[in-house]
């Protein structure tokens, strides 16, 4: 699919929380976007030079990506797998990460191990929009990517980024447990769908629109957004 015969997404920003509406950019982190411009030389405290970082350089062994076959054999019993790990040698692949990069582009330490923005480290920013694109095909053109530090973390993000105190998101019957922690101190309420056997049942979910109270729900009936 090619970007250039893509149209912009379509505004959503009246959908963001109270909350989110209220945020600005850091004064300090602001200014982050003008480091390591040709000509700028920053006055700036708190950024250690990289030649005082302890580490040298990291490295290690990973699994080589074609360790575990993607195609289940037929001819193989239900636990051949299990016995393949211990009679089999792992496939693996050595790593090494320098203080500096050879080439610009290159996971580095200096770079690393220095103080950075929230939105993570350049060269992953990169790799995860590319493979954004390449796998999941995003169906506009301007689309973004953020890095967060887990799923909880994520979810965390999202939920406060589109719902205010008060409001209520519709979960499967059945749901991750974290999620629903996660929203309980905001007051953000969980609302939960009967499920089948292809997630939330949409006949169900219906049913729950179409008779929703918001004297007895204690919430506003118009939608942001749901979970599984």
């Amino acid at each position: 699919m090619s970007l250039e015969k893509l149209f912009d997404a379509v505004d959503l920003s009246h959908h963001l929380s109270d909350i989110a509406r209220a945020r600005s950019v850091s004064p300090l982190k602001g200014l982050q976007k003008y480091y390591g411009k040709a000509g700028i030389i920053s006055l700036a405290g708190g950024l250690p030079h990289p030649d005082y970082f302890p580490f040298a350089s990291v490295g290690g062994e990973a699994l080589a990506p074609n360790s575990f076959s993607l195609t289940a054999s037929k001819e193989n019993s239900s636990m051949s797998w299990l016995w393949g790990l211990f009679s089999t040698k792992e496939k693996s692949t050595s790593f090494h990460v320098p203080k500096y990069p050879t080439k610009p582009g290159d996971v580095n330490l200096a770079q690393s191990l220095q103080y950075g923005m929230a939105s993570g480290l350049p060269s992953l920013q990169v790799f995860i929009k590319e493979f954004t694109k390449e796998v999941y095909q995003p169906g506009y053109s301007n689309y973004t990517t953020l890095v967060h530090t887990g799923n909880t973390d994520g979810w965390a993000k999202a939920a406060l980024t589109l719902c205010n105190p008060g409001e209520g998101v519709l979960v499967d019957e059945w749901t991750y447990p974290s999620a629903v922690a996660m929203m309980s101190p905001h007051g953000i309420r969980p609302v939960a769908v009967p499920l089948d056997g292809q997630g939330i049942n949409g006949d169900a979910m219906r049913c729950l629109l179409l008779g929703w109270d918001e004297t007895i729900r204690g919430m506003p009936r118009y939608g942001r957004i749901s979970i599984k």
